[in-house]
């Protein structure tokens, strides 16, 4: 029988949230398939996570956006997920890189106490990372099952993993592109045939067409519409915002812009800034990832050692101040997309009321966020927005800051000394007069003599005894140092002897000698004083404005994610038997599964075989089939003759079924072999075919009817090759040499069993 497939969407269904989290449920063992966050850090939309998180066995991350990785932190701080995490190299670096980002600007802009940079870390150890087509076991309560990560485009990195157990092989692809671009080739969904399962991702562009339909690129050119827009506005002198993410579709946008403005040889009317707080680290790892990117990209290093990413003309910027000492007009691409905060934010919010300007969003318009809001705005309206920013202290505030801290210090100083005087009190009650110290002992024994002519009062007492070493006087906090001894004497202070030389060492840095060496016009400070950098505390302080939108506002199509027709043909190329619906609205949802029950579609699937899963609810995705396993005699299975397809070993048997003691179990015993007809295993494509013989055989074919057609020069004899059914394919011509060439070559694309 086949495995136990159960499947629950945690969040990431009928709804307009790109934020998706599923759990895959395999003969018990939990597969967390992503665990996003949106940019709100909403802990409403993750609460499923915090009752699913402790019995996760494993995670599969298949992009390194917030929508599929940016919850991580979280359940590894708060909801107690202790699993390993699989992703690419890519995914794993990037993926970081936007968390980083995230709590900086967050932090930026309010207290952000949903996790810190120590709960990335600690996600982030959790990782393994892989390889495309990289078969990887897992063991333990996932033995048997094994996973694969194919690419998905859309990201660096980005990935379509398949499951396989069994008989049941589940194919789990969100966002993934089916064009090739500048970084990235296609996806490689299409080379997946036959799966169980596909758990699809909708796109949002099934039911209406997209508002950035107008600039996306035009039949026969690469170059997008956008880079017109942008050119044309920096040669009016306005400026150009683009929000983008962090460390995924910004590299495929910054290396399209600055080969534009190289082409166009823009040097001195515009330049390319990128402004987010890790930026510099971004195109760092892009630079040493050449070979998870497009075909075009590794030749162009392999061949001319050309790095794409050495740009020039994009300035990286990580603070404001870098932004602003760039001259205007110029393009900026900063974080975060949705405009809810960040640098983004900000820059948006001083150039809206300049006409000649340009808003350029280049990503999914989520609700309920500002971007959303600019792509239905009329230019002129007017929009009452809210910047929340992190600064320091200033005038009074500073001034009451540091007495305080300044009180705090003296008080602090002070009950360091009365406890260092307590302790020298209870350190000489201890020692009394047994002290290892001789001249104690000297002192003592004098102080206990007896004086026969003592005062007390003005009355003089004969023969009394007085010991003055328990008297103890009031003193302002001053410690003696006492002497300390060991085993040769007593212990001597070897810098008291260093003359000229540094008593901390060559390593130490000496801040007050230093001090005598800096230029007097640092600070206020007089010469001497000491002048370590004091660190200024903050707050956070809230700006409500009323802002006259008059820029211009247009949405790109440079999301990169594959359109509803082009799922379509994917979908049908690949043929699963059973699809499940995920990461879109109910209505997209229903619509795409219409589409696929449809006659003209060509997959021939019942009703119950196009799943739209309702949010959080488990749904059993068990296959019927007649599959079993068996367990075979080891003399019939040292006889197998195995042949590899894929990464399956097939083999032909004839044995003798045994029903075991145990219900259910099977088994397959040796029997006498009488031989059996030849079967062969695979497929073939004819356009495959054309290539091997123009290569191996040196013949030259063309297609004609339908069918690929070799003629013999000397004959005049031809011979066709027809694929007349799925397993099916027909050589007919006359018995030449090219004949019996196409035959073999043929057969060598089959294993024979």
């Amino acid at each position: 029988m086949s495995a136990i497939v159960r499947f629950t969407p945690l969040y990431g269904v009928e709804s307009v949230e790109r934020a998706l989290s599923y759990i895959l449920e395999i003969d018990g063992f939990n597969i967390l398939l992503d665990c996003g966050w949106n940019d709100r850090f909403d802990e409403e939309l993750v609460a499923p996570l915090r009752e699913f998180a402790p019995k996760v066995d494993a995670v599969l991350v298949s992009h390194p956006d917030l929508a599929h990785i940016g919850a991580l932190p979280y359940a590894v701080a708060h909801c107690a997920l202790e699993a390993p995490i699989y992703s690419t190299l890519p995914v794993w670096r990037m993926g970081q890189l936007f968390l980083y980002d995230a709590h900086q600007s967050r932090e930026q802009a309010r207290p952000f106490d949903k996790f810190d940079l120590d709960d990335i870390d600690r996600a982030f150890d959790r990782f393994i990372q892989m390889k495309y087509q990289q078969h990887l076991p897992l063991s333990g309560k996932g033995a048997g099952i094994m996973i694969t990560p194919f690419a998905a485009g859309h990201t660096l990195g980005g990935t379509v993993w398949k499951i396989k157990k069994d008989a049941e092989e589940i194919v789990y692809a969100v966002d993934f592109n089916h064009r090739k671009e500048r970084t990235l080739n296609p996806t490689a969904l299409q080379n997946i045939s036959r799966p169980s399962h596909l758990i699809l991702g909708a796109s949002y562009g099934f039911i209406t067409p997209t508002l950035g339909a107008g600039l996306a690129p035009t039949p026969g050119s690469a170059k997008p519409k956008m880079v017109d827009v942008v050119l044309d506005s920096l040669r009016l002198g306005g400026n150009v915002l683009m929000p983008v993410d962090t460390a995924a579709r910004i590299i495929e946008i910054s290396l399209l812009l600055d080969e534009a403005f190289t082409l166009q040889k823009i040097t001195k009317s515009g330049s390319i800034c990128v402004l987010h707080h890790v930026a510099a680290s971004t195109f760092d790892y892009a630079r040493s990832m050449i070979e998870w990117m497009s075909d075009s990209i590794a030749n162009r290093f392999d061949l001319h050692r050309e790095n794409p990413f050495s740009f020039r003309n994009v300035v990286i910027c990580q603070e404001r101040a870098e932004l602003d000492a760039v001259p205007s007009p110029k393009v900026v691409l900063a974080s975060q997309a949705s405009l809810e905060y960040g640098f983004a934010r900000e820059i948006f919010m001083e150039w809206a009321s300049d006409g000649r300007n340009v808003i350029v969003l280049t990503d999914f318009l989520d609700e309920n966020t500002l971007a959303a809001k600019l792509a239905t705005l009329k230019r002129g309206e007017q929009l009452s927005l809210s910047l929340e920013r992190k600064v320091p202290l200033e005038g009074a505030e500073l001034r009451e800051w540091r007495e305080a801290k300044r009180r705090a210090a003296d008080e602090a100083a002070a009950r360091a000394a009365q406890s260092e005087v307590t302790a020298a009190r209870d350190e000489e009650r201890e020692q009394g007069s047994g002290s290892d110290d001789s001249d104690e002992e000297v002192l003592d024994g004098a102080e206990d003599e007896e004086d026969p002519t003592t005062k007390v009062n003005g009355a003089t007492l004969a023969g009394s005894k007085i010991s003055r070493k328990s008297t103890l006087q009031v003193m302002f906090p001053y410690v003696e140092k006492r002497r300390t001894w060991d085993d040769y004497g007593e212990v001597v202070d070897m810098t008291q002897f260093m003359i000229g030389e540094d008593p901390a060492g060559p390593d130490a840095m000496d801040l007050d000698g230093m001090e005598r060496f800096l230029p007097s016009t640092m600070g206020n400070a007089p010469v001497g004083m000491n002048t370590v950098a004091e660190e200024i505390p903050t707050k956070y302080v809230e700006t409500k404005l009323v802002i006259p939108v008059r820029c211009s506002v247009k949405i790109s199509e440079l999301v990169g994610v594959a359109d509803g027709r082009s799922v379509r043909q994917l979908v049908t190329s690949i043929g699963p038997r059973r699809i499940v619906i995920v990461h879109s609205t109910k209505d997209e949802a229903l619509s795409l599964r219409d589409s696929f029950l449809a006659e003209k579609s060509g997959l021939n699937l019942k009703n119950d075989e196009v799943i739209c899963p309702p949010l959080g609810r488990t749904t059993d995705l068990t296959s019927d089939t007649s599959v079993y396993r068996l367990s075979l005699h080891y003399s019939l299975f040292s006889d197998c003759q195995w042949n590899r397809i894929g990464d399956v070993d097939i083999a032909y048997v004839t044995g003798r079924l045994v029903i075991g003691e145990d219900e259910g179990a099977l088994g397959l015993a040796a029997a006498p072999q009488e031989g059996h007809p030849s079967v062969f295993v695979g497929d073939i494509e004819l356009r495959e075919l054309k290539e091997a013989i123009s290569e191996e055989a040196g013949i030259r074919a063309e297609f004609a009817g339908g069918a690929l057609c070799v003629q013999n020069r000397k004959t005049d004899s031809v011979v066709l090759v027809k694929k007349v059914g799925p397993a099916e394919v027909l050589v007919e011509g006359a018995f030449c040499e090219e004949y019996f060439k196409i035959r073999e070559l043929l057969y060598g694309r089959f294993v024979v069993l």
